[in-house]
């Protein structure tokens, strides 16, 4: 009887095990799927390099270079009701700028950005996007030519599919943003005197670039499937010693 009782008490706390693990198990799952898929931050970093210079602008020169670099959140939502132009508020949430040393014209980006005050649109009659970072306290252009805007101008060969309002920017662009999918990048330092929009244009070397990280499919399946098996072979052991 005492033998009898011991091996029940040791094949309940086994099947107490068992439920346990098992259930520590599902809750891997459920933390798996209920762990939401972060939103891809694509971060674009280069060189860009004055080309030429519209009439009026003398405080940067050619041959002057910027390091730039810009992140872009492709889960913001389109709040346009158009389906030729989207428009995503807040899309920039990084834009870092700096005048390279040596460089012989005086115009540094020494005032403040405001990312989410700045125009971020796409036009899929055009297949084209345009962001225009604007800021306050940046030093003038050239005499009378106050700081108007960063622009930035990618074509998009794969074409934008926009069906107005709730569109995110990924799913606009249909495969990840950044440089090497867009036909074209323009790159602008453009100032206003009221009238027209002089600019300083740019050629770009790209430096690095980070693409977006979702959690793939197959790791939730893989993660279920490893926290199932480790709860199976855990009772098969506790119910081999149970036995012996």
């Amino acid at each position: 009887m005492i033998i009898s009782t011991k091996k029940t008490s040791t094949r309940t706390g086994s099947n107490n095990n068992l439920s346990v693990g098992l259930l520590s198990g599902l809750l891997l799952v459920l933390l798996a799927f209920a762990s939401p898929v972060n939103a891809a931050s694509i971060t674009l970093n280069f060189i860009a390099t004055a080309t030429s210079l519209d009439a009026g602008v003398t405080t940067i020169s050619i041959g002057d270079q910027f390091v730039v670099s810009l992140v872009v959140d492709d889960s913001v939502v389109d709040i346009n009701a158009s389906v030729g132009a989207g428009t995503f508020p807040g899309l920039a949430t990084s834009f870092n700028m700096a005048a390279v040393p040596g460089n012989v014209g005086s115009w540094t980006p020494s005032g403040t950005f405001n990312l989410p005050g700045s125009n971020y649109v796409t036009n899929a009659f055009g297949s084209n996007i345009t962001f225009q970072i604007g800021g306050s306290g940046f030093p003038l252009g050239g005499p009378s030519l106050a700081f108007a805007n960063i622009e930035h101008r990618f074509g998009w060969p794969s074409g934008i599919t926009d069906s107005g309002v709730g569109d995110t920017f990924a799913q606009q662009l249909g495969v990840p943003f950044g440089l090497a999918p867009a036909s074209f990048f323009a790159f602008n330092i453009v100032f206003s005197d009221g009238l027209d929009f002089p600019a300083a244009r740019f050629s770009i070397v790209e430096q690095t670039m980070s693409p977006p990280s979702p959690i793939p499919t197959l790791s939730l399946y893989s993660l279920m499937a490893l926290a199932l098996a480790l709860a199976w072979f855990g009772w098969r052991k506790r119910s081999s010693k149970a036995s012996t």
